[in-house]
């Protein structure tokens, strides 16, 4: 480790890059678009990040109800209707048609 002992130099364009510089930075604005909180984008379902919620304008994400019966059912509800302090107040979820 050089903490100071001996000078530090930065050099670029010394080597070829194993991306390029433009999906370099693609890729930080990607990361930084993936900030937590009530405004993250994600893309974990066809619909995440597409459906937001007309209460507190968070994103909502697929849960499954009765994920081990028949009666199991995915459906689509805001990611903050049981938060701890900031509780959305929605009553309203989306089922996923019946087959997908």
């Amino acid at each position: 480790m050089n903490e100071g002992e001996v000078p530090q130099y930065y050099v670029e364009g010394n080597h070829q890059a194993i991306i390029s510089p433009s999906v370099f930075e693609e890729a930080q604005h990607q990361m930084a678009a993936r900030h937590s909180g009530k405004n993250r984008a994600s893309s974990t379902g066809v619909f995440s990040g597409r459906i937001k919620c007309a209460d507190c304008g968070g994103w909502y994400g697929s849960k499954v109800w009765h994920s081990n019966s028949k009666y199991r059912k995915t459906i689509w509800q805001c990611n903050h209707k049981f938060d701890g302090g900031e509780k959305c107040g929605t009553r309203w979820t989306a089922s996923r048609p019946s087959g997908s």
